[in-house]
């Protein structure tokens, strides 16, 4: 899971920067909306990054669970 989640921070991350080049070039009416839309990205990003490092804890620990007594 932590592949795919690393995956797709990548695909974000390109889709921001896409949306950063287009509002370089568009014209001053909808350059904001660009910049807007690059943030969203980065936010999606900060979540997935979130969540990979969750799932990396929840690995860890299930790892050093001790299973049940018998």
């Amino acid at each position: 899971m932590r592949a795919r989640l690393g995956e797709r921070i990548d695909a974000c991350l390109h889709q921001a920067s896409c949306a950063r080049i287009l509002a370089v070039a568009a014209p001053p009416e909808l350059r904001q909306e660009y910049y807007a839309l690059e943030q969203v990205w980065l936010d999606v990003v900060s979540e997935l990054e979130f969540a990979q490092t969750v799932s990396g804890y929840l690995q860890w620990a299930a790892q050093r669970l001790e299973p049940p007594p018998p």
